[in-house]
């Protein structure tokens, strides 16, 4: 992941300030709210193309089109980027 991927997790949680939360982890009627920006670069995102849940945040992650190809490409599992983005976040949260 580009070095300026750390000061993008310090943020976002201002960013993703007043995203309504669900009322529990496993309501049916009811999709955890999306992310505004990607996890990665931090951009907006108008339009998501890969969605991740954030279990802690109650919040789906999302990523651009341009790193969700990027990462699709040289990496191949998309899974597994989410999930060193939610590592790097519990990280920094401590």
């Amino acid at each position: 992941m580009p070095d300026k991927v750390t000061a993008i997790f310090k943020d976002y949680e201002e960013a993703n300030a007043g995203l309504e939360h669900t009322t529990t982890q496993f309501d049916t009627e009811q999709e955890a709210p999306v992310e505004k920006h990607c996890c990665i670069t931090g951009e907006d995102v108008k339009t998501s193309f890969c969605r991740y849940p954030d279990p802690s945040q109650e919040t789906m992650m999302i990523m651009s089109k341009a790193v969700m190809l990027q990462y699709s490409r040289s990496q191949g599992s998309l899974a597994n980027v989410f999930e060193q983005v939610l590592t790097l976040r519990r990280k920094q949260e401590k």
